[in-house]
């Protein structure tokens, strides 16, 4: 970690904004669910700050139980509609830059990510040639999502314990998720989506 993040002023202050951020949360008309996911993403974004390592866990553990929230749109920017899945994201990025910038010279010495590299920069020019600048958007930022996702393990997973918490905290958090895909599946019920059901989480 960073002597930045170390420094306990910084922390202070950073705090304190995550605590204004949670405070104009909650007087938001948002659903209750809502308002506990978004205080649930800025905590963990906080926790990030202090352990890179247990940041990335929290965020594997989180991300699955907002496709619950994946059809209610939160903000709306340059008419594009943001759910919880996607701020997710976005904060998912902004953690990994963070932990990038920390281990740069490691990452410098790998060759591992330079296909990603290249994968990331053609999909970016494809923006200049997209008919539906929106989805391309969307998509793209899934790309990224996946690629953080993959250097954050990279970087942060170092030994065989953190990788079978990592893998528990995967399993554990998809529960939830199965669980509830499977009743809906044996009741026929679940978000109705061109006149058929589909099924809630990651399945």
């Amino acid at each position: 970690m960073s002597d930045k993040l170390r420094n306990p002023l910084f922390i202070f202050i950073f705090s304190g904004l995550v605590l204004f951020a949670a405070i104009f949360v909650i007087a938001f008309p948002f659903s209750l669910l809502i308002k506990i996911f978004l205080i649930s993403i800025i905590s963990v974004f906080v926790v990030g700050l202090l352990s890179y390592r247990w940041g990335l866990f929290l965020l594997v553990f989180l991300r699955p139980l907002l496709d619950f929230t994946a059809r209610d749109t939160v903000i709306t920017f340059s008419g594009l509609a943001l759910n919880l899945p996607t701020i997710a994201g976005g904060v998912m990025i902004i953690f990994s830059l963070l932990v990038i910038l920390s281990n740069r010279k490691n990452i410098q010495e790998k060759k591992i990510t330079i296909a990603w590299v290249i994968f990331l920069l053609w999909s970016i020019i494809s923006l200049l040639f997209s008919f539906d600048l929106g989805s391309t958007i969307k998509v793209l930022a899934k790309f990224l999502n996946i690629f953080f996702a993959f250097l954050l393990g990279y970087i942060l997973i170092r030994n065989n314990k953190n990788l079978t918490i990592l893998i528990k905290i995967i399993i554990f958090s998809s529960l939830l998720p199965a669980l509830v895909a499977l009743y809906q599946f044996i009741n026929n019920t679940g978000l109705a989506d061109a006149g058929r059901n589909g099924l809630f989480g990651t399945l």
